[in-house]
This record gives C-alpha cells, structure tokens and sequence, in this order.
C-alpha cells in the first residue's frame, strides 16, 4: 500500500519520465531541413536539458508538497535523474537501432537536472523570506 501511495504522489513525474522516454527512445526525430530549429546551435542538447529540468523541478515539487522536505529527497531526486538520463543513453546504444547514445546528451540531462535543482532552491528561499517578511 505505501508503494501505491508513493506512485499515487508522484503521478506527474512518472508521466513526464515515461514521454522523455518516448521521445529519446521510442520516437525518431524528423526534422524538415527547412525548419527554423536547424538555425539553433546543439538543439537536441537544450531538449534534453529541458526535459529533464522539467523531470526533475516537478520531483521536487511533489516532494515540497507532500511534506518530504529534507535533505535526502532531494539528493535521491538528483541521483535518480542523473542515472534515468544515463540508462537512457545506454538504452539506446544496445536496443534501437535508428537512435546512438552519445555522453553530451547526458551531460545535457545532468546540467537540466542540477539547473532545476538550483533554481527551485532559490525559488523557494525566496518564497520562504516573503513570508517571514
């Protein structure tokens, strides 16, 4: 029962893990040559930055809202996302073959989960002071 309540809490988050997965494994990117996202420089590496701030800013969301608010939540959160980028990347080296894994796009996912990290922490000790003001 306490497995179901802990998944129950982190509905939101499994939902976003299991689209990164989708779109990093399952989904091949078709890009027309044309389209304007060619003209920004590493673009598959500010997506993977960006789906995995995301990831991460709403594990530590669900975590602020059901009172699991020390330290070790948030670490486990950063580990969690940091491996879940790295299988990821070794998921797509050894089970697909129309994807490659390749370090900087880990590195991208590792860079988006500590930036959601810093700012959540920086969002709420902001947050904190407003009210103690």
């Amino acid at each position: 029962m306490k497995y179901f309540k802990w998944i129950f809490r982190h509905t939101l988050s499994i939902a976003w893990g299991s689209l990164i997965f989708y779109l990093t494994v399952l989904s091949t990117p078709k890009v027309n040559p044309d389209s304007w996202l060619r003209l920004i420089p590493f673009v598959d590496k500010w997506v993977h930055l960006s789906l995995f701030f995301v990831f991460n800013f709403i594990l530590f969301l669900e975590q602020k809202k059901t009172n699991e608010n020390n330290s070790f939540y948030y670490l486990a959160s950063i580990i969690l996302g940091i491996v879940y980028g790295g299988l990821i990347e070794l998921f797509q080296a050894f089970f697909t073959t129309n994807r490659s894994a390749e370090y900087l796009d880990w590195l991208a996912d590792i860079v988006g989960v500590l930036l959601a990290y810093l700012i959540f922490k920086y969002l709420f000790k902001s947050v904190k002071q407003t009210k103690n003001v």
